[in-house]
């Protein structure tokens, strides 16, 4: 049996926590830094919890949005400064220009419903009733996004823009990947900087299964209710204490309609879940969160679960 993990999400009614993951990064001047913000622990109810609400009103999330996008502007530019291909007479401003004139156009299309782009590099698209509507195989394609999923969308589209026009100077497609996840979150520095405030949450915890498990289902709340379908297994066997999936996801569909699938791994595959555990988890703390399968990889679903173990 499997439920939906919105309604899990504060089910226990633990106290949560915000962590930012920070990236730094040097430039002519010293350090840029880009962040980006996912749930965490803060003090919570069940009732704001299960509400319909994201745990950010739209104007906070906003701001969080405009703010990462500045650092990001500046990380970029500085990257994009030290390769002779893409600097030089200004061509960096022009660049990222480019990029950002192409992410909002890219908004404008991706941002309003219907969403039946989201049926797209998700499981139903192998359902044999062909026929049947977008709506029927995926209810919520006609739903509006929330502010949750409206982030993920911007971000998507920026790093679609990103690949475009980069590529006809970084023809290196392995190196262009890398220097996306790197603008995502997954430079080495921001890496560490998370691992460590993971580690020294788990360090602090009675159970740091169950604290793996919460920061898993608030990856999942952070997650918008129209671009994914996270769910969460009400009964694990063996040492897994939670087992989360989803069918359905915002980033896999936006990049397949544009035949770009594989951006996922340089987005949320790259930094969501899974990547925030230090490697020696299951020796330090006797826990072990895993990625069985991905969509971004072609398998069904996205699924992730926590081991117990000694």
């Amino acid at each position: 049996m499997w439920r939906r993990s919105r309604s899990l999400v504060m089910k226990d009614g633990k106290s949560l926590f915000v962590f930012a993951e920070i990236s730094l990064r040097p430039n002519l001047s010293g350090l840029a830094a880009s962040f980006r913000m996912s749930r965490g622990w803060l003090p919570w109810t069940r009732q704001v919890g299960r509400s319909r609400a994201h745990w950010l009103g739209d104007q906070w999330r906003g701001w969080l949005d405009a703010t990462e996008h500045a650092w990001w502007r500046r990380g970029i530019l500085a990257s994009l400064r030290t390769d002779h291909r893409t600097s030089g007479a200004g061509r960096e401003e022009r660049l990222v220009a480019d990029i950002e004139k192409l992410s909002e156009e890219l908004q404008r299309k991706y941002s309003k419903p219907p969403l039946e782009w989201l049926r797209r590099g998700s499981s139903i698209d192998d359902d044999d009733g062909a026929s049947s509507s977008t709506s029927a195989a995926n209810p919520r394609a006609s739903c509006s996004p929330t502010s949750a999923d409206l982030s993920h969308v911007r971000h998507a589209c920026r790093t679609l823009a990103s690949y475009r026009v980069l590529s006809p100077y970084v023809t290196d497609r392995e190196k262009l990947l890398r220097s996306l996840r790197d603008r995502n979150g997954d430079e080495s520095t921001a890496r560490k900087l998370l691992r460590a405030g993971v580690s020294f949450s788990l360090h602090l915890s009675k159970d740091p299964a169950q604290t793996a498990s919460r920061m898993l289902r608030a990856m999942a709340y952070d997650h918008g209710d129209v671009g994914w379908g996270w769910e969460e297994g009400s009964e694990c066997e063996g040492d897994v204490v939670a087992e989360l999936r989803t069918s359905r996801c915002l980033y896999v569909s936006l990049f397949s309609n544009e035949n770009a699938q594989d951006l996922a791994t340089a987005t949320c595959c790259a930094v969501d879940g899974v990547p925030w555990f230090p490697a020696d988890a299951h020796a330090t703390f006797g826990v072990r969160v895993s990625r069985l399968s991905a969509l971004s990889e072609g398998d069904r679903a996205c699924v992730l679960t926590v081991e117990k173990g000694s």
